[in-house]
């Protein structure tokens, strides 16, 4: 979240608005679908839709089963997480338990 490294991708900012508009449920989102649209085309703009679709899908399931992370796994990715912001996110207490 934030798209920091949005500009070394091409049409990154795009994507990086479209995934935060998704992810945040905003009213911003059919404006960024958009211009997402616009700047790659459709059979792209389908394509980060259908990755979207699937990384949600997947993240719900592992959240809704209470899948923790193994021990060496939290301790690898300690400092990525706190970069990240990932350890304040609501599903985060499903995976650190």
């Amino acid at each position: 979240m934030g798209g920091a490294g949005a500009v070394l991708v091409e049409a990154g900012e795009e994507l990086v608005a479209c995934g935060e508009a998704l992810t945040l449920g905003s009213d911003e989102l059919d404006a960024a679908r958009a211009r997402l649209r616009s700047k790659v085309g459709e059979a792209t703009f389908i394509e980060a839709a259908a990755i979207a679709a699937v990384f949600n899908g997947l993240v719900r399931t592992a959240d809704a089963t209470g899948i923790p992370l193994d021990k060496s796994m939290q301790d690898a990715t300690v400092q990525v997480r706190q970069r990240l912001g990932i350890n304040d996110f609501a599903g985060a207490q499903n995976t650190l338990g």
